[in-house]
């Protein structure tokens, strides 16, 4: 019997969870008439096809992984995909697992299924560009029309939550505005104005929307005061207050790998743009100032940097930014004065939004990790004992699969045509379709072949292997070197160093953050997870096989320490 998995999805919260269910339905009528045994079912609600980051398809594509089914079925492949690229990685992926995919105008088991799925993915590609592109259309006939087109902004009701259907001034929120305003017209900073915020409990712009990230305490950050001027964001920068609707200054369009990503463009369209003074929430004689002080501020900030005037977007400049989480609020540390890393939420939105006030000595924190790192992975000795118990566990994997006889985790996917095969022969020959003798020399011809390939992929696993040890004292010795240089020239890199060095540090971290803990002597300390496994990914080039993935037993969970 095939084993199925099912699986359905529609992509916006305004269609019926009932599209869940009769997907379903007509995937277990497929199931029936193909003579398939479900054994599982997986959905994803409101979600676009276009990304991979759904949680139900990410457990579609584990379970495949572990071979709990042998076919997926789905009402028709755009409920599975409605991006190219990532169509192609997953199927190439299912093909190579011996995992079919079968619905409406899709079957992989057929030859033809690859054009069919080329036409049928691009086709869904496009029906999702073209409704972007009618939607964008319909919005800038609204615009130009004067009439609401969606959106919310600080100090107003939304069309869609107002009585009369229009865009109306929230009481409230205007009195906010409008003392913002005032206050940096007095001279006050932003980041100031978003401490006095805090501490007055005003809930944010944020406060009340349904977040799926970190930010979802309702505090006010000195970003959300003085924005960007030349985008219009920022309240400071909002021409809205003073009853200027613009339309089309910037175009948020679809990630081309991620749909769920927003990304931000500049709209090639003219602004649309018209007074509506019954929104007006700021006097014109209060804005004019309000820009009066924003160009000095930014003149004297210019003449101060002279040609050294950093750009925008650049990456982070201090080895250790964004390394370390805040213990209370989980966002992150950076260098908030000349020598010290702090909490960047309390830095920018005061006590009110974060009350972890301490501050690290960047000298002090950078050679602690440098020291750790360099003891614990990176030294002579820990490479050493690393090497010695990489060679042990790769003896000892390859002793356990050939006791159990199975192959190597690499060679799997390599021999699977092999099994496969054999698995047709054997069958025929017993449903008496080939002769004995002629299924049985073909069998033993394939089992052959199998098992030249299973130890083709064995040596060439075993020179991987030699290779890696051969490379990791190099490659540790480089590392160290590189964190060494970050810490020790610390003020004289360049931007680019810097990124490499935090590149390499990350990696060794294995992406997880460190963690400031009180210890019991009364001390600050910090809790770094270490994962050996990147050394070994840096050594092999990144090889994704059985090289790359045995690691020495001491170090198959990361290590910690404080």
């Amino acid at each position: 019997m095939i084993r199925a998995a099912l699986y359905a999805r529609y992509s916006t919260d305004k269609q019926s969870e009932d599209s869940i269910v009769d997907q379903l339905r007509v995937c277990e009528q497929l199931c029936a008439r193909e003579g398939f045994e479900v054994v599982a079912r997986f959905s994803d609600a409101a979600i676009s096809g276009g990304t991979a980051n759904r949680p139900g398809y990410q457990e579609l594509l584990t379970a495949a992984r572990s071979r709990v089914f042998d076919v997926i079925v789905a009402e028709d492949s755009s409920r599975l995909w409605r991006e190219l690229s990532e169509q192609w990685r997953a199927l190439k992926e299912l093909l190579d697992l011996n995992i079919h995919v079968v619905g409406h105008g899709i079957d992989t088991r057929r030859d033809e299924s690859k054009l069919l799925l080329s036409v049928t993915g691009a086709a869904a590609e496009a029906y999702r560009d073209e409704i972007s592109r009618r939607t964008r259309r319909g919005l800038e006939g609204r615009a130009r029309a004067a009439r609401p087109t969606g959106g919310r902004a600080y100090g107003y009701v939304s069309s869609k939550d107002s009585p009369s259907g229009h865009m109306e001034v929230h009481a409230t929120q205007a009195e906010t505005v409008r003392a913002i305003f005032q206050w940096f017209a007095d001279g006050k900073s932003p980041r100031w104005i978003a401490g006095e915020l805090n501490r007055l409990k005003v809930p944010s712009p944020g406060a009340a929307w349904q977040r799926t990230t970190r930010r979802r305490d309702g505090k006010w950050v000195v970003s959300a005061i003085h924005g960007v001027a030349s985008k219009g964001t920022g309240i400071l920068n909002n021409e809205k207050y003073i009853g200027r609707m613009t339309w089309g200054r910037l175009k948020w369009q679809r990630g081309a790998a991620d749909s769920s990503r927003r990304i931000p463009a500049r709209a090639t369209t003219e602004l649309v743009v018209h007074i509506d003074e019954r929104l007006r929430i700021v006097p014109q004689e209060l804005w004019e100032r309000v820009k009066r002080r924003q160009l000095a501020v930014a003149r004297t900030y210019a003449a101060s940097q002279g040609s050294h005037r950093p750009k925008a977007h650049r990456p982070a400049a201090h080895l250790l930014s964004g390394e370390i989480k805040c213990p209370e609020c989980a966002g992150s540390f950076s260098v908030v004065s000349a020598r010290k890393y702090g909490c960047t939420t309390h830095h920018n939105g005061g006590p009110a939004a974060c009350r972890f006030d301490l501050k690290l000595s960047r000298h002090d924190t950078e050679e602690a990790v440098l020291e750790l790192l360099q003891r614990e992975l990176l030294s002579p000795e820990a490479v050493r004992v690393f090497m010695a118990g990489y060679q042990a566990e790769l003896a000892r994997a390859r002793r356990q699969s050939r006791r159990e006889g199975k192959p190597a985790k690499a060679s799997t996917a390599a021999i699977a045509k092999y099994d496969a095969a054999i698995a047709t022969l054997r069958a025929q020959l017993k449903a008496g379709t080939l002769p004995e003798e002629v299924a049985l020399d073909a069998i033993a011809a394939t089992e052959r072949r199998r098992q030249a390939a299973q130890q083709a992929t064995e040596a060439k696993a075993e020179r991987q292997g030699a290779e890696v040890v051969h490379m990791l004292p190099a490659t540790a010795e480089t590392l160290s070197r590189s964190l060494e240089l970050a810490v020790r020239d610390r003020d004289f890199l360049r931007p680019d160093e810097i990124a490499e060095a935090k590149i390499g540090l990350r990696e060794l971290l294995g992406g997880t953050p460190m963690r400031i803990e009180r210890l019991a002597d009364g001390r600050v300390g910090l809790r770094v997870r270490i994962s050996p496994q990147a050394l070994l990914i840096a050594a092999s080039g990144g090889v994704d096989n059985v090289v790359a993935g045995a690691c020495y037993t001491m170090f198959r969970s990361p290590s910690e320490s404080v």
